[in-house]
């Protein structure tokens, strides 16, 4: 939360409106962080916060991250 990346921003906002529970955030914003480093730690790629997903039809989609 501290270096403000908008996938994690986005989902701590989420889940923090929904549940009003700040840890259940945090929680949550830990769990796909982890997910993140696995996966990038199994293709030995390095995280780029500016990759956008495209789908077979070159369409844009938000990057999801889990």
């Amino acid at each position: 939360m501290r270096f403000e990346q908008k996938p994690f921003i986005s989902l701590y906002e989420r889940v923090y409106e929904n549940s009003k529970i700040k840890m259940k955030a945090y929680t949550a914003v830990q769990k796909k962080l982890l997910v993140l480093v696995y996966t990038l730690w199994k293709k030995k790629e390095m995280y780029r916060p500016d990759y956008v997903f495209k789908t077979s039809k070159d369409e844009e989609l938000e990057p999801s991250f889990g």
